[in-house]
């Protein structure tokens, strides 16, 4: 065997020397070797056609058995429940016989239209109405916004700038008293409320309550200090028609008269941001 020459052989060989005592006795093993490969070859035969000749077909049988009682149970159980059994036709031949005969199998869905109706023609548009003639006389006037504040001015500035001209227009002063609290209200405190000043002097106009112009808490409120400005003003004689920094002075009695007069422009622009807008007047 092939055993025989590439293991056994080759071994004796490699080690004759350890082989010598028993190389006689080597054509023995070989022949039983070759035997027992020859026994193992007819016993692998017959296991496989014992496997298929016995196991084989038995397997079969048993499977095909257990189809067919499954079967038979099967169909004894609806033969028992015969609506079972026509619903399950209805199921399963439905499908076919509207394939058959061309018509929609799945329940409700619409007829198809014998002809699609033509589309109704669209009616004409209304006639444009003519055009308005112009009003008699000349147009309405649109109001226009204020313009911008000054730049440069903060929030705070601006809010105690609005305090002062709502103030004069609540009195119905003219435009001008707005202008001349502005710019002195500028000079004094930059159009801040400050809580300290010269000696006792508080607020946007820096008054004195030692002097009589109210509390330290009164001046310190904008409508309060600009009400107490306003009546200083409208006592100096002929204020509306004055120079600004004498008017100023007049209400104020500061030791620098002169330093009004610089806010005389950014006072103007600032009351005319803050007059509301005029309403037009049409006939």
């Amino acid at each position: 065997m092939a055993t025989a020459q590439t293991v056994i052989r080759p071994a004796v060989k490699r080690h004759a020397g350890h082989f010598a005592p028993i190389s006689p006795l080597l054509p023995r093993a070989e022949r039983a070797l070759q035997r027992s490969g020859r026994a193992v070859q007819r016993s692998a035969r017959a296991a496989w056609e014992c496997t298929r000749t016995i196991w084989w077909p038995a397997l079969l049988h048993a499977v095909r058995t257990g189809l067919r009682e499954f079967g038979t149970a099967w169909w004894a159980h609806l033969a028992a429940r015969p609506t079972l059994l026509l619903g399950l036709a209805v199921l399963v031949l439905t499908p076919w016989t509207a394939r058959a005969i061309g018509v929609s199998a799945s329940p409700g869905a619409p007829a198809a239209p014998a002809a699609q109706a033509a589309p109704p023609a669209e009616a004409a548009p209304p006639p444009a109405a003519p055009p308005e003639a112009p009003p008699d006389g000349p147009p309405c006037p649109v109001s226009t916004p204020p313009p911008p504040p000054p730049a440069g001015l903060t929030g705070e500035q601006i809010g105690n700038a609005r305090a002062i001209a709502q103030v004069a227009r609540d009195r119905g002063l003219p435009e001008r008293a707005v202008v001349i609290a502005l710019a002195t209200a500028q000079q004094e405190s930059k159009l801040v409320s400050l809580p300290y000043g010269d000696l006792d002097s508080l607020g946007l106009f820096q008054q004195r309550p030692s002097q009589g112009w109210g509390t330290p808490e009164q001046v310190q409120d904008p409508v309060y200090a600009a009400a107490k400005f306003y009546d200083g003003l409208v006592q100096v004689p002929d204020w509306q028609a004055g120079r600004l920094t004498d008017v100023a002075q007049a209400v104020q009695r500061s030791g620098y008269p002169e330093l009004y007069q610089q806010w005389e422009g950014l006072a103007t622009d600032l009351a005319a941001s803050l007059a509301p807008p005029a309403a037009p007047s049409c006939p």
